[in-house]
């Protein structure tokens, strides 16, 4: 059988009852980042709905859990963006894109971005996903 694990959207006021199961996997994600966003923000801005929060469960336990957001542009171009994803075992929840998408199409969205490291491309290629801009970054 084909087992895949569910991908469950958080609403905002439910949020305190999974944080303590996943914030370690957004930790975890942070790890990658230059400090320029805390676990802190993250939660604020998905209490104040600038962020949503996804679950990921499979067989009872949470694997996952992944941020996304809805970005518009100034001229009102929606983009559906995938910000900050960690857990464990990914091939249980590599449909991820294809669930958040259909949630990013019911919110006007006109693309879905991956924003992360060059190893989301290899995983999200097989998804239709291509690279777009290339982000590159110096220490000074």
């Amino acid at each position: 059988m084909f087992n895949k694990a569910l991908i469950l959207p958080v609403s905002t006021q439910d949020v305190d009852l999974y944080w303590s199961f996943v914030s370690q996997y957004i930790e975890s994600a942070l790890e990658h980042t230059d400090g320029e966003i805390s676990l802190k923000d993250i939660r604020s801005d998905i209490a104040n709905q600038n962020r949503q929060l996804w679950v990921i469960k499979y067989q009872g336990e949470y694997i996952a859990a992944v941020i996304t957001r809805v970005f518009t542009h100034n001229e009102g171009l929606k983009i559906g963006e995938i910000t900050f994803a960690g857990g464990k075992d990914h091939d249980l929840w590599d449909h991820f894109a294809d669930v958040v998408g259909e949630w990013f199409k019911n919110q006007n969205c006109k693309f879905i971005d991956i924003v992360g490291r060059p190893g989301w491309q290899r995983l999200y290629k097989k998804r239709g996903f291509k690279p777009k801009y290339l982000i590159l970054r110096k220490s000074l």
